[in-house]
């Protein structure tokens, strides 16, 4: 459970401290997909494995993001962190 938490802080992080979003994206990243452990379950680690790989594709720059069409910004990087940070509240909150 305290995995969950401290992932949980993570995405807090990489959503309300814009300063130094990149970092936080880039050590969050590297601490899942580095990762060869079980971290929760299953369903949990996919869910989190899948934001690290999307996250690879976040670029704050908009100037960046029309030259690549792949690349997404800030809107889109809410959209996916926000329920995500839900799911896992939930899951605490069963347990």
């Amino acid at each position: 459970m305290d995995i969950l938490i401290k992932y949980i802080k993570y995405l807090e992080n990489i959503l309300y401290n814009q300063k130094d979003r990149k970092k936080v994206i880039f050590e969050f990243s590297n601490e899942i997909l580095l990762n060869d452990d079980t971290v929760y379950n299953d369903e949990v680690d996919n869910m989190l494995s899948d934001l690290a790989h999307d996250l690879a594709y976040y670029e704050p720059n908009s100037e960046y993001r029309e030259q690549e069409s792949s690349l997404f910004g800030d809107e889109e990087l809410l959209g996916k962190i926000k329920p995500l940070i839900e799911k896992l509240k939930k899951i605490i909150d069963s347990k």
